[in-house]
């Protein structure tokens, strides 16, 4: 499956999961999720793992890059069972890519571990590709 941007049901669906923090209202929901957010996400670390690999640059992305939708609510004083975002994670030192919701668009960012080497091969091929990606995906 390759990366066409989010489903156009996930906006809504973390609109709604930030007022419904219950897992019976998740589990109605969880195709949603596993199909308009999940998926396409899985598909984007994929194509990007594929696209780094044919560069030569060594950070890896699968379907299991995908960060959890559980927050670990052990130390937090939110303890709001689910997060309100997704993310992904491509592996060497770790380059993250999250994506956050106002509930009305979609925000991105890239943040690079301190020990991070490449960091200007990457800057430019990598990120303006995610970012460019992310901000025309169809997620209305």
């Amino acid at each position: 499956m390759a990366f066409n941007g989010v489903g156009k049901r996930a906006l809504p669906f973390f609109k709604a999961l930030a007022f419904h923090q219950t897992k019976d209202w998740f589990e109605a929901n969880r195709a949603i999720y596993e199909e308009d957010v999940k998926a396409p996400l899985g598909a984007l670390a994929e194509d990007l793992g594929a696209a780094l690999a044919k560069a030569n640059i060594p950070i890896k992305g699968d379907k299991k890059s995908l960060f959890r939708i559980h927050r670990d609510v052990r130390f937090s004083k939110d303890k709001s069972p689910y997060k309100t975002n997704a993310g992904l994670a491509l592996t060497r030192s770790v380059l993250s890519l999250k994506f956050k919701s106002d509930h009305s668009k979609w925000m991105s960012s890239l943040s690079r571990s301190p020990t991070f080497k490449k960091t200007e091969k990457i800057n430019d091929s990598v990120e303006s590709q995610a970012l460019k990606n992310a901000s025309s995906s169809s997620c209305v």
